[in-house]
C-alpha cells in the first residue's frame, strides 16, 4: 500500500462535485500510468447515480461500507484524521504567532500543505515515500523545501526584480504570508498570500522568518490569568533551600530586615552507630574494635608499630639481648606496659 493521498476541495455536497474531483484524480494517476480499478466508498453523496455512472464508464468497481460500519473503510478514515490533525496544529501555531494576519480562513492552504509534506516524507518501516510508491517517481519537494506555515516571508520588490529603483526612503521588500510550495512550478517556488492584496502568488526572491521574529504576537492576552487556569488556581509552588528548614510559597518574599536564618548542626541519626576510624571522637575504653597501630591513644592490648619512639626504646635496651627462637627467656613487665622479651649475656654465651 503507497499511502499515497490526494485531496481536492468541494464547493458543495453535490454529485457533481464529487465527479468533477473523480475524474481529476483518474487523470493525476494516469499521467504516472496508473489505472484506478476499484473504490471503496462510504453511503450518501458517493451512492447517486451520477457517480455510479462515472465508475461504471470507467469499468471500475464500486463498492460501499455498511450504514455505522465506517472501520470498514478504516484506512481512508485513519489517513482522513491523521492529516487534518496535522493540518490543525500547522494553522493553530500561525495563530498563536502571528494572530493579526493568519485566521481560521487558511485552513484551505494547511491542508494541501499538510498533505504535500505527507507525499514527500518517508514513514516509518518504509524506505520510499508515499509519492514515489504511488507514482514510481522521486516526489517534486524535498524535504528542505518545506517552510513553517504561515511564517512571515519579505518579497523583493517588483521593481527590483526587474532591475530598476525604487525611491530611497521606500521599502525595499514587502511582507507576505507563507502558505506552502507551488505544484506547478519548482520546488523551490513558495507560494506567498499577500495580506493586502488577499492575493496568493509564487514568488522567489523571499526571505523567511520562521521564528516569528518580526511581527508582533497577541499583546490583549493576560499571562498570568491564562497560567492560572492552565496549571489550576489551587495549586502552590513549595521550595525548601538549604538555609530554612520549613518549604515556602515562591510568593513569599524575604525582607531585608528579616533576621538570616540559622544553621543547625547535623547530627548523627543512629547515635549507636560506630564513629569512623581516625576520628578525633575516639574511645577504645572497653572498645571491640582495635584503633590503628601508631595512634596516641595505644594501650597495653596493642602490638606497636616498627619505627614507633616505643619500639625504638625497646630495641636501644635490648642491643646486647639476642633472642632466638631456641633459647630460653623471661619476660618482663616493661616501663611502657608492653610486654618484651630479655636475656642475659655472659663470656660463655646466652643464660636464662
Amino acid at each position: 500500500m503507497s499511502q499515497f493521498i490526494y485531496v481536492t476541495f468541494h464547493a458543495s455536497k453535490a454529485a457533481t462535485e464529487l465527479v468533477k474531483s473523480k475524474t481529476e484524480f483518474e487523470q493525476f494517476s494516469a499521467h504516472y500510468n496508473v489505472k484506478i480499478q476499484n473504490i471503496k466508498a462510504d453511503n450518501g453523496v458517493y451512492s447517486a447515480q451520477l457517480f455510479k455512472d462515472a465508475c461504471l464508464k470507467q469499468q471500475q468497481n464500486l463498492t460501499f461500507c455498511a450504514v455505522g460500519a465506517h472501520w470498514q473503510n478504516g484506512i481512508a478514515e485513519r489517513f482522513i484524521g491523521m492529516i487534518t490533525q496535522h493540518a490543525r496544529t500547522i494553522l493553530l501555531h500561525a495563530m498563536a504567532k502571528w494572530p493579526d494576519v493568519v485566521t481560521e480562513d487558511f485552513w484551505t492552504y494547511a491542508l494541501p500543505h499538510a498533505v504535500n509534506f505527507h507525499n514527500s516524507s518517508i514513514r516509518k518501516e518504509k524506505t520510499k515515500t508515499p509519492f514515489e510508491a504511488f507514482t514510481g517517481e522521486t516526489p517534486p519537494w524535498h524535504e528542505s523545501d518545506f517552510r513553517v506555515f504561515g511564517s512571515p516571508t519579505y518579497i523583493l520588490q517588483k521593481e527590483l526584480q526587474d532591475g530598476s529603483s525604487v525611491g530611497r526612503w521606500k521599502p525595499r521588500a514587502w511582507p507576505g504570508v507563507y502558505i506552502g510550495t507551488s505544484t506547478c512550478h519548482s520546488s523551490a517556488i513558495p507560494l506567498i498570500y499577500n495580506p493586502w492584496t488577499t492575493h496568493v502568488t509564487p514568488q522567489f526572491h523571499v526571505i523567511f522568518d520562521e521564528y516569528f521574529c518580526t511581527v508582533n504576537g497577541p499583546t490583549s492576552m493576560d499571562t498570568t490569568a491564562y497560567l492560572a487556569k492552565l496549571f489550576n488556581s489551587t495549586a502552590r509552588w513549595m521550595h525548601i533551600n538549604p538555609f530554612s528548614l520549613e518549604p515556602h510559597l515562591f510568593d513569599s518574599f524575604w525582607h531585608q530586615d528579616d533576621p538570616l536564618p540559622t544553621c543547625r548542626k547535623r547530627k548523627f541519626s543512629r547515635p549507636d552507630s560506630a564513629p569512623l576510624r581516625g576520628s578525633s571522637e575516639l574511645d577504645f575504653t572497653g572498645a571491640s574494635e582495635p584503633p590503628l597501630r601508631g595512634s596516641p591513644t595505644l594501650t597495653s592490648n596493642d602490638d606497636p608499630l616498627r619505627g614507633s619512639p616505643t619500639t625504638r626504646n625497646i630495641a636501644t635496651a635490648s642491643d646486647a639481648a639476642i633472642a632466638t627462637s631456641a633459647s630460653p627467656h623471661t619476660t618482663s613487665p616493661s616501663p611502657t606496659g608492653l610486654h618484651v622479651a630479655t636475656a642475659e649475656i655472659s663470656s660463655d654465651g646466652l643464660q636464662p
